[in-house]
């Protein structure tokens, strides 16, 4: 089902417009990079991508089936399918300070250990280099008014030692009010579900904490760019998906929009060694 996140084809093709955003920094760095390292690089459409602009790139994955695909893909670009090899994210196979830039595309949303993987990037990417990386918004947890609503603020009170059984009765509230068991689920290729999160504890970002946390590791954050934009909260997208789809497609934009951060499920930030450290 990953096509489908870039055609469309029963899903919103929110993957084609992270890669609008990706393709469009990459254009913009002064200097522009020469050499590209695509760090879980799934089918390389990102990289042919950028490969047939001009870029030189080469990537690696360790899902051997995406590989595949990724072969099938370059070889429609007329690309060297060695541009891609079989490759371990917390140990990359490559010597130190070689990239211009590291382009990282829906992976961390789904991996543990951010700071060893960036230390990875710290280690292969040149002292002027960039890394540009997608991760989930969690920010947008307050506009879903479902699930995922409730959990933000379960979470958001713990951090603040509310008492427990303070807690209790109010997520008991929302639940109600929000009528949780009953919200609708749209459609989506692939749900969260799908992939087991239970065993490990994953980072989480918005736009609020984002630039605390990548100085934490190093780096600092030279832009955040928004995508997969929500008109209105997709517990009611069911009841008018044309309109919905319509609307949110207007709204994609590679520029940035404040209110982004709080429609969008995601976001790609360009991040720098923070040379104040």
């Amino acid at each position: 089902v990953y096509h489908s996140c870039y055609d469309g084809e029963g899903d919103y093709p929110a993957n084609a417009y992270r890669l609008e955003i990706a393709r469009k920094i990459c254009r913009e760095m002064n200097p522009r990079p020469k050499s590209i390292l695509d760090a879980g690089c799934g089918d390389a459409r990102v990289l042919a991508e950028l490969a047939t602009e001009g870029f030189d790139c080469q990537g690696f994955d360790n899902n051997e089936l995406m590989l595949e695909l990724g072969s099938k893909i370059l070889d429609k670009y007329s690309l060297s399918k060695d541009l891609i090899y079989k490759g371990d994210i917390y140990n990359i196979d490559s010597k130190d300070k070689h990239f211009d830039a590291i382009i990282c595309l829906g992976v961390l949303s789904n991996l543990p250990y951010h700071k060893k993987i960036f230390d990875e990037f710290k280690r292969v990417l040149k002292p002027e280099g960039s890394i540009i990386v997608s991760f989930t918004n969690h920010l947008f947890d307050l506009f879903t008014l479902n699930q995922y609503t409730v959990d933000f603020y379960e979470n958001l009170m713990k951090s603040a030692d509310v008492p427990p059984a303070f807690i209790k009765e109010k997520l008991a509230k929302l639940d109600s009010m929000y009528d949780i068991e009953n919200t609708p689920t749209p459609f989506k290729a692939m749900f969260d579900s799908d992939i087991d999160k239970k065993s490990i504890e994953i980072e989480t970002y918005h736009q609020l904490n984002i630039d605390g946390k990548m100085r934490e590791m190093g780096l600092s954050v030279q832009k955040i760019r928004h995508y997969h934009y929500h008109p209105f909260p997709p517990r009611f997208e069911h009841e008018d998906p044309e309109l919905f789809v319509s609307l949110a497609q207007k709204l994609e934009t590679t520029e940035y929009d404040w209110k982004g951060a709080i429609l969008c499920s995601a976001m790609v930030v360009e991040l720098k060694l923070d040379s104040s450290l």
